[in-house]
């Protein structure tokens, strides 16, 4: 099979733009993958906040609890 030269040169460019397509999805998946990891990051600590601020929630509660049933049995020795 022959080649014209007009041939080689358009599929030359051909394969240049494909490759250069490849790149930048190639840059567009890395990009991608970092911002992930900074959300997986940003969701893991949010998790953590919302353990410790529920902790600190049923904490308050039992303190409550108490404070009521103190108050209760004092109102009921007066």
């Amino acid at each position: 099979m022959i080649f014209r030269s007009a041939d080689i040169e358009n599929y030359e460019k051909q394969i240049k733009q494909l490759q250069q397509n490849l790149s930048q999805k190639n840059d567009e998946r890395t990009l991608l993958r970092e911002r992930l990891n900074e959300v997986e990051l940003e969701l893991s600590k949010t998790l953590e906040d919302l353990a410790l601020t529920k902790g600190q929630y049923k904490a308050a509660i039992k303190e409550r609890n108490a404070l009521e049933e103190q108050q209760t049995l004092q109102s009921a020795e007066k």
